[in-house]
């Protein structure tokens, strides 16, 4: 039929479903009694109308709550509605308008009752000749190369790879002489200087280690 259309309607979940028309008149909205109906709260009742006219086709919206946008701008009175054009409906709706063309008839060409020979050329031959011996000469060619190929011998090449290195444990650090002579020093003075006088200390035994030294110092000191 002539001017039909389609409306394709897609949905937030990125659905879309295809209506074919070819009335008049077409009203989308909510109401089950709607020739296109979405249940969505979103779309009002009666959303809105599409009219086909002599013209073009037109889409009008009713005072919907949600609104009819094009472009991200709000339509709020008829309005051609052109192929490929997509309205949004609220929020979670798409309409987009396909027009139908009607089909024209192809006309076949006419056929002629003349008939066109193929005489071919006199060298024809010649030329079939030529082809045929040309592949065959390029594929010997190429066994011959392959056979040369194949015949080489192919020597494995040792690689060359640098030894590894040791690892070289890192050496103690040396301790300073001047530390070793000191702490021989101490443990002398303490094994024979600190620990006999702490020993003839307990034991009072200095008179008798050293009574000559301490009488010669104070007579009589020690009996």
């Amino acid at each position: 039929m002539e001017n039909a259309f389609k409306l394709h309607l897609g949905d937030a979940k990125g659905a879309t479903h295809i209506f074919d028309f070819d009335q008049n008149r077409v009203v989308v909205g909510r109401d089950p009694s709607s020739d296109l109906v979405i249940d969505d709260v979103e779309i009002s009742r009666r959303h809105l109308v599409i009219t086909r006219e002599k013209n073009g086709i037109y889409f009008d919206d009713k005072n919907s709550t949600n609104g009819t946008f094009v472009g991200g701008k709000q339509i709020k009175k008829k309005t051609e509605f052109k192929n490929g054009d997509q309205l949004v409906l609220g929020q979670n709706h798409t309409l987009r308008l396909e027009v139908l063309e009607p089909q024209t008839l192809i006309e076949e060409p006419a056929v002629t009752d003349a008939v066109h020979t193929f005489e071919p050329p006199a060298d024809a031959e010649q030329m079939m000749e030529e082809i045929k011996t040309e592949p065959a000469i390029e594929a010997s060619q190429e066994g011959q190369q392959r056979a040369e190929i194949t015949n080489e011998e192919i020597r494995p090449v040792k690689a060359n790879l640098p030894k590894a290195e040791k690892k070289v444990k890192p050496a103690g650090k040396e301790r300073p002489k001047w530390v070793v002579i000191l702490a021989a020093a101490l443990i002398f003075i303490i094994v024979f200087c600190v620990i006999p006088l702490i020993v003839i200390e307990a034991t009072n035994q200095w008179c008798d280690l050293f009574a000559g030294f301490f009488n010669s110092l104070s007579p009589n000191v020690c009996p």
